[in-house]
């Protein structure tokens, strides 16, 4: 009976370091934080949005040895500073991601700044956040409108990857949280149900077992367990970006602003899957798509730089001059 015992246990143990070897030998290893150099943390946790801007005015060091410092300002409404602190009768605000709220670029250098340079009869917000895609942002939207009917344009910078954040994409929710300086993120996406309408997920965090980040296999095993909990069958990453945006477009009507589609992905053909959509609902787009390069991202960081926003800039605005 020892034997036996003594049999499968040795054989368990040989079969597991065979798997954890095929899995080391195929790439996959143990979990590992992203260690990045320590910079100011400014975001804090949100029940339903996952995560929100922490006021404040924070520093940044430079990412490479030919970078500068930089300034983040964060204001008490959770707005990037755009320049401009005065409250008038009109807002524009913009909606987004990294790109949109300017990370790794100094306050004066985001593309808000340079439209409330141009706009100076309007207060521009910029509600963009890192790693936010559109289902963050409409329900940011939702919180704005609840506080002001001031706004006259709803500005939404659309990148392609908004829509793998939107519908729960595991591997998001895991490249956020190696990133995190807290080591946990919480995530909220979207879902289709059975007609077609929004499933509001809450934020859930990325599971943590035991061992890690010494084995391969509990890596692979958290990956699946995550897989199973953000599965739907209705998983149309484009239809729920759709989706999303009709939303965004009946709160606009709601509260009488006006709602516009910007693509600054890398390509003018992102926003293609969605020309029936944008046709048959009337959306006003702005496509200031631009494939980025050395001259045009912060080194040694890879976000679009002072020269890369100053083009978003001039673009938004020759396409809002249209519709004034």
């Amino acid at each position: 009976m020892i034997k036996k015992i003594l049999l499968i246990f040795f054989s368990t143990i040989f079969a597991l370091l065979l798997i954890e070897g095929g899995l080391r030998i195929n790439g996959i290893n143990p979990w590992k934080y992203q260690t990045i150099k320590e910079q100011p943390t400014i975001n804090k946790n949100d029940d339903i949005i996952g995560w929100v801007p922490k006021p404040g005015n924070y520093n940044f060091e430079p990412y490479s040895p030919n970078g500068k410092n930089f300034k983040f300002s964060i204001l008490k409404d959770g707005t990037r500073y755009s320049g401009n602190i005065e409250n008038k009768k009109k807002e524009i605000i913009l909606l987004g991601g990294s790109v949109t709220q300017g990370w790794a670029v100094d306050d004066a250098e985001t593309f808000a700044w340079y439209l409330q340079k141009k706009l100076e009869d309007y207060s521009i917000k910029n509600y963009g956040v890192s790693g936010y895609g559109t289902f963050q942002s409409y329900l940011t939207l939702e919180r704005i409108l609840k506080k002001t009917n001031k706004v006259k344009y709803i500005i939404y910078a659309y990148i392609q990857p908004h829509e793998f954040r939107n519908s729960g994409n595991e591997n998001w929710l895991k490249i956020l949280t190696k990133f995190s300086p807290k080591k946990e993120v919480f995530f909220p996406f979207a879902t289709l149900s059975k007609e077609g309408e929004i499933i509001r997920n809450k934020p859930i965090s990325y599971i943590k077992l035991p061992l890690r980040e010494k084995l391969s296999l509990v890596n692979k095993i958290e990956k699946r367990i995550m897989k199973m909990k953000m599965y739907s069958k209705n998983k149309d990453e484009i239809l729920i970006t759709k989706k999303i945006i009709e939303e965004m477009i009946n709160l606009a009507k709601k509260n009488n602003s006006k709602f516009i589609l910007v693509n600054i992905s890398d390509d003018k053909q992102d926003l293609k899957p969605y020309e029936n959509f944008i046709r048959i609902n009337d959306v006003r787009t702005i496509n200031c798509a631009k494939k980025p390069n050395k001259s045009l991202t912060v080194e040694g960081e890879g976000h679009p730089n002072k020269v890369m926003h100053e083009f978003y800039g001039k673009c938004i605005y020759k396409g809002l001059k249209l519709r004034f």
